[in-house]
């Protein structure tokens, strides 16, 4: 599809959606779906219940956002893409914080995480 067929086919389905819809919904969801959910699967390193919680989270933020979407600052897909690696980058961010504060020296579960953290590294190591 040439650029501007895209430009203006997104334009009025984004338009759609905001007048209420739903078969436009449906069209970009079914249109988007299964690229969207390939790159942030391959994001989570194949792990399908990363992904699908991100997946969600993705579209709830395209839901709320969708007014902002400009299909002359690229397609849907891309916009999609680009909440999603908003998504990932906060689930990784509050992942890594709340791992920090189980392992803080001083924690509940400092010590057994930091057991498992040495199982984990004996059960790699040859």
């Amino acid at each position: 599809m040439h650029s501007g067929d895209r430009v203006w086919r997104e334009r009025g389905l984004r338009d759609a959606v905001l007048a209420g819809d739903e078969l436009a919904w449906r069209t970009l969801y079914d249109e988007s779906f299964a690229g969207l959910y390939a790159y942030v699967l391959w994001r989570c390193a194949s792990l399908r219940d990363r992904a699908d919680e991100a997946v969600q989270e993705t579209w709830l933020t395209a839901v709320r956002r969708v007014g902002r979407f400009d299909p002359e600052a690229g397609s849907f897909a891309g916009w999609l893409h680009g909440i999603a690696a908003n998504v990932l980058r906060n689930q990784f961010r509050r992942e890594r914080i709340e791992l920090r504060a189980l392992t803080r020296p001083g924690s509940p579960n400092s010590g057994r995480m930091r057991d498992m953290a040495d199982d984990s590294g004996r059960l790699r190591d040859p």
